[in-house]
């Protein structure tokens, strides 16, 4: 490894060196394909906008694309239009690759190229891809990858977009340099780094002075971020180390690209493709909950309105079960002493106690990226299994739960493959067993419970209590749902429907009065009792529990 003896065995390395041999030759200028497309709206919208300023960023990054073609956009120049994947059978993302210059605020810089290209290719995500200068060669070795946590200034800090930068934290793993012999040089990946962005290399050592925690320098970068700041868009910056600030200051050409080479084989890591679309593609209307459970337009995202709830863990023993109390749902993952590492988990509760709920919040916290647990998970499937039932193949519940978009670049046969191939990078949720009938001779949904097929997966199945039985045996641990179990919980949701603090004190009184605690234990009971509360009948308040159902009832056959 450059600067220091490293483990396998290779020398110190310098600039003056030549950088180990990679895996592939590197393209020229002569060898990108004359194939060109008149342009057209069928290219678009693109998954990854790739933003290069050198040619040998460029001619990395091109190396990777499959089909790839030109075509010519005034506003923008050429665009190079491809896919992103290892072939046919893996997810392909499409991606645009675009060259713009040096200076970052002039005409056809980054900062005007990538506004262009992002308001007319409209990416999910703009990536700078390239090479930078190390700080130091205690941060940063030769050859070394550094993905931006934040992007610096000599008049702002920002940090990097935030579901890009969840997902690129663990950009490392399973990642391998495209080197010749492995053994030769041994390449980091740095997913928390620092960059300072600068216009050149002139200044470049007094602000590393002034910012110390930078690990390294790179050119054109602020222009990236105005441009996706000005277009709301995810952005990242990915750079392959190519020298070190405090250098001699004439880089040897071959370690441009060897740095460039690197940077693009972590940009185009397959199993990062996977999660990025996943990411990037989540529907976001999965993802939201209805407070008036009549209107779809009161829908509003989940972590509006989501109180977390009681949950217990069912304990088997020989005098009998008994329930332990979990201090976070992600607690599941951490099974006990008969299944160390549970694969087949059961979550079962009364009607309206919050089981789909759950189903969109394990998924909202998969998709932002706010539990460290969940993100060894590379794929996330919620299926509502009442849209399922009678499917005889797993590849038609894929059609009919429209998990994918319509227009979408992932075909589900692709998906499908990859779940067959990477069944512990896979969580799967089944919502609402109770709700789920089958008639055929063969239940792909009960196989893949017990089971007989996805046996790696991890699995999630929520039911009604009554329909435990079926279920139990084959699950590796069992929890339930309690609901809102004190009234902190209670006040907190029913705060999320009320119009003050005071309104909640007083509905909260009422409860109390009427013995109605029970009913708000449950989540759905206590929206419709909020909603009773906020627009009460014509003679006031109903005085019994039976007056309450009767309105909850009406108000239903009302809408």
């Amino acid at each position: 490894m450059a600067g220091s003896e490293n483990d396998k065995g290779s020398s110190i390395m310098n600039c003056s060196d030549n950088p180990p041999p990679l895996s592939f030759s590197p393209l020229k200028l002569s060898d990108l394909p004359k194939k060109w497309k008149r342009w057209s709206g069928d290219h678009l919208p693109v998954d990854i906008l790739l933003l290069t300023v050198e040619d040998c960023e460029f001619l990395a990054c091109h190396h990777y694309l499959r089909g790839s073609y030109k075509s010519y956009e005034k506003s923008i120049g050429y665009v190079y239009f491809g896919k992103m994947g290892e072939d046919e059978d893996e997810f392909l993302l499409k991606v645009a690759l675009v060259k713009c210059s040096n200076e970052s605020s002039d005409p056809g810089g980054s900062q005007t190229a990538a506004t262009n290209a992002i308001r007319l290719l409209r990416p999910k995500a703009t990536i700078l891809v390239g090479f930078c200068y190390s700080t130091s060669s205690e941060k940063a070795q030769l050859g070394d990858v550094v993905i931006s946590s934040k992007l610096t200034t000599h008049c702002h800090q920002t940090p990097v977009s935030r579901d890009v930068g969840n997902l690129v934290r663990s950009a490392a793993d399973g990642w391998r340099a495209p080197l010749e012999n492995p053994q030769a040089h041994e390449v980091k990946v740095n997913c928390n780094g620092e960059f300072l962005s600068c216009s050149d290399l002139n200044g470049a050592e007094q602000q590393c002075q002034s910012h110390p925690g930078a690990i390294a320098v790179e050119i054109g970068g602020k222009g990236l971020f105005a441009a996706a700041h000005d277009t709301k868009t995810e952005w990242v910056v990915v750079k392959g180390v190519c020298d070190f600030v405090h250098g001699s200051g004439s880089t040897n050409d071959s370690w441009k690209t060897f740095a460039c080479a690197m940077a693009a084989s972590v940009t185009f890591q397959p199993e990062r493709e996977v999660a990025t679309v996943m990411i990037l593609q989540t529907n976001a209307e999965k993802l939201k909950v209805k407070t008036v459970p009549w209107n779809d337009s009161s829908s509003i995202p989940i972590d509006e309105i989501y109180t977390p709830l009681s949950w217990v863990r069912d304990e088997r023993t020989p005098s009998g079960a008994r329930q332990e109390e979990l201090e976070d749902y992600t607690d599941m993952f951490k099974g006990n002493k008969h299944h160390r590492k549970p694969t087949r988990m059961l979550v079962y509760g009364r009607p309206g106690i919050g089981k789909s709920t759950f189903c969109k919040k394990i998924a909202y916290d998969w998709s932002k990226a706010l539990k460290e647990i969940l993100m060894k998970f590379y794929i996330f499937l919620l299926i509502k299994l009442r849209d399922v039932c009678d499917m005889e193949h797993i590849r038609d519940v894929l059609v009919a739960s429209k998990l994918l978009a319509g227009d979408g670049p992932i075909a589900v046969d692709s998906l499908h493959d990859y779940i067959i191939n990477n069944q512990d990078k896979v969580l799967l949720v089944l919502d609402g067993y109770d709700e789920y009938s089958c008639v055929k001779e063969h239940s792909p949904i009960l196989e893949i419970w017990r089971g007989e097929q996805l046996r790696d997966c991890h699995v999630i199945v929520t039911t009604r209590q009554l329909e435990c039985d079926e279920l139990t045996g084959p699950s590796h641990i069992q929890f339930e749902i309690h609901g809102f179990r004190d009234w902190k919980q209670i006040r907190a949701y029913a705060g999320k429907f009320l119009t003050s603090e005071q309104d909640v004190v007083k509905f909260t009184a009422y409860l109390t009065e009427k013995a109605l605690r029970d009913l708000a234990e449950i989540p759905l009971l206590l929206m419709m009792l909020c909603r009773l509360w906020n627009d009460p009948p014509l003679d006031g308040l109903p005085t019994s529990r039976a007056g309450i159902y009767t309105e909850f009832i009406q108000t239903m056959l009302n809408h």
